[in-house]
């Protein structure tokens, strides 16, 4: 009966496969009708024609396809607002939904708790609309992230089964190389330049998808998944290949001089070196020391420093409490409500249309009381979940699995209460790959067996 339920779920996705390729097939041609392939809509039937040829590859090969996906954030926006993602994250949402409609099994269609706090947290920036919402057109500009984040989320759970959720994990060393290369390509040839003129890094690092502190933030993220990867990859040849990736992407993180972001990593570090326990505490721990002393005495490390102590870089500290008392002056406005997403450009205030650089002062002056308890349960049950998690194929490094995936959800947390780091799409995107993973490999609450009737 297994078998036949197993067998029922493949046809099922195999026939929405065809479906959706077919419906991008009549997509594609109905956009080069519309315009030649240098346009927008010429975009969006390449993005289509990539995905139909996708849905080719044979089904068991198919979840490889995902991480890719992922790599299209880092090729920037096709027209103000919309990204190539986008459009591919609607297809994979399509072909989740059409795998759902065509599945016989009626679990397919059951909201399980990480689906009731996805919608939860569609809900509630809702609550401000009718009553604090200046501009439907810059909410829903804004909201639109949070239908997308939330689709990708419930169509990775979908498509992914648990015995290979692992895969998902690939978008981090993937996206970081990547975006690592993007930056040694652009500052290339600069030399010296690079750490003399600190006043120039956000003009010197500026790539399609962000500028300095924020590629930083992607950076660190890729850092720390890639050694969550590393963790739980077995081949010692594929480590050996994620471990150059991780020092390559280190090296784009000393080139970013990122305060906030080294402060971070260190979190991370500080959080697996304690929490693995009995000899491995020891040995991460000296490898956590033996990386920030390398790291320190190369040249972007000297710059950090300075970047610490130099009092003509304190302006921006000051500037961020400035920034936190005008979002906490909002959230006393209206605290049940919020101002709404994306109202700030219309208030009077020194913030205006700045964020607030916190993503707890964020939620509260954006979507008040509701949205700040969606945030908490939303990184509380991220933390139980990954003290419970047992990871599918490497139950022998369960502890060590758990406290690199809570480094990682510390490491995002501590930099984003100082930057805003939360709104770019490569790290959203990344988080929500992040957030499907811990789901997949969550067992659910143990319960009490239940009592034998005499």
């Amino acid at each position: 009966m297994a078998t036949s339920a197993a067998r029922s779920g493949v046809d099922g996705r195999d026939r929405a496969a065809r479906i959706a390729c077919g419906a991008a097939g009549l997509a594609l041609v109905a956009l080069f009708a519309l315009g030649p392939p240098g346009s927008v809509t010429g975009i969006l039937a390449v993005a289509l024609a990539v995905l139909a040829a996708g849905l080719a590859v044979p089904a068991r090969a198919r979840i490889v396809l995902l991480p890719l996906l992922a790599v299209s954030v880092l090729t920037g926006q096709f027209a103000r607002g919309f990204n190539v993602f986008d459009i591919l994250a609607l297809l994979l949402g399509t072909f989740a939904l059409a795998s759902t409609f065509a599945a016989t099994d009626r679990a397919a269609w059951e909201i399980h708790r990480p689906g009731a706090l996805a919608i939860a947290y569609l809900v509630a920036p809702l609550l401000a609309v009718p009553f604090t919402v200046v501009s439907l057109e810059s909410f829903f500009g804004q909201y639109k992230s949070y239908l997308l984040w939330v689709l990708v989320f419930l169509s990775l759970r979908r498509v992914t089964p648990r015995d290979r959720a692992h895969v998902l994990l690939w978008a981090f060393p993937l996206v970081g190389t990547i975006g690592v290369m993007q930056l040694f390509l652009k500052t290339a040839g600069l030399g010296a330049l690079l750490f003399a003129r600190l006043g120039f890094r956000n003009f010197y690092t500026r790539l399609a998808w962000g500028q300095s502190d924020y590629i930083s933030a992607v950076l660190e993220t890729c850092i720390c998944g890639t050694i969550l990867l590393i963790v739980l990859e077995r081949r010692p040849w594929v480590r050996v290949a994620l471990a150059l990736a991780v020092c390559a992407m280190a090296e784009g993180v000393l080139m970013l001089f990122s305060r906030a972001g080294v402060v971070s990593l260190g979190v991370f570090g500080l959080i697996v070196a304690i929490g693995a326990g009995g000899a491995r505490s020891l040995v991460a721990g000296a490898g956590v020391i033996a990386v920030g002393l390398v790291g320190l005495a190369s040249p972007g490390g000297q710059v950090i420093l300075t970047r610490f102590t130099d009092p003509a870089e304190y302006t921006s500290w000051f500037y961020r409490l400035i920034l936190w008392q005008s979002a906490w002056n909002r959230f006393l406005a209206h605290p049940w409500t919020g101002l709404g997403l994306n109202q700030g450009r219309f208030q009077h205030d020194l913030q205006h249309d700045e964020s607030a650089s916190n993503l707890f002062l964020e939620a509260l002056s954006e979507q008040g009381i509701p949205g700040f308890i969606v945030l908490v349960v939303v990184l509380v049950a991220l933390v139980r979940m990954m003290l419970r998690l047992r990871p599918a194929g490497r139950e022998d490094s369960t502890r060590l699995v758990r406290v690199v995936a809570l480094g990682l959800l510390a490491q995002v947390v501590v930099h984003a209460s100082g930057e805003p780091i939360l709104h770019g799409i490569p790290l959203s995107v990344l988080l929500v790959y992040f957030f499907a993973w811990i789901t997949l490999q969550d067992p659910g609450p143990t319960r009490a067996p239940a009592p034998v009737a005499p």
